[in-house]
């Protein structure tokens, strides 16, 4: 029985830290399409913004300059 839990407690770790990494790679992944998309669409530079808002808000802030006012006055005219 204690065996059992052992080996079944060890595969349950092998298995989150798998999905962590899986994780960390969807991550990355989005964050690369982001990057292209904001490169791509110049006008539509604000959308991107609104979209992924909670995520990288900060990062984009010192990249484009205007806070968080300019994305909301945007997504108010759309």
């Amino acid at each position: 029985m204690s065996r059992y839990n052992r080996t079944c407690h060890s595969s349950q770790k092998q298995h989150s830290s798998r999905q962590r990494s899986m994780q960390r790679n969807k991550k990355q992944k989005r964050k690369k399409v982001e990057k292209q998309k904001k490169v791509r669409t110049r006008n539509k530079k604000y959308l991107t913004v609104v979209v992924n808002k909670s995520k990288l808000h900060s990062s984009m802030d010192s990249k484009l300059g205007h806070g968080i006012e300019a994305t909301k006055a945007y997504s108010a005219r759309s």
